[in-house]
């Protein structure tokens, strides 16, 4: 009885484990469906492209007009095809104008 209660609590803590936002940019994450990412398309270049020579900024730190200077120059660095750029430059500024909780 006292390995089913240990294996249940391990389980329980294992699955507690999860989270569902991405510590790099403190935003929620969509959770795949049928193992298919729900996530924009912006995000994931936003998270593997943008990281490869620094950590991912926060959004949110920046102004507008901070992203619309930032963007050209790293879209530049990073070799983003014109359909990444405009994916990452559309997820950026909706994630802007989304609203922050509290």
């Amino acid at each position: 009885m006292r390995i089913f209660l240990f294996s249940c609590m391990v389980l329980l803590m294992i699955c507690g484990c999860g989270s569902s936002s991405d510590d790099s940019t403190g935003e929620a994450r969509s959770s795949p469906v049928d193992g298919i990412s729900t996530d924009p398309p912006g995000r994931r270049i936003y998270l593997t492209q943008c990281t490869r020579c620094h950590a991912a900024l926060r959004i949110a730190d920046h102004s507008p007009e901070q992203w619309r200077k930032i963007l050209p120059d790293m879209i530049r660095r990073s070799r983003l095809t014109d359909r990444q750029a405009d994916d990452v430059t559309a997820y950026i500024f909706h994630e802007l104008s989304a609203p922050t909780s509290p």
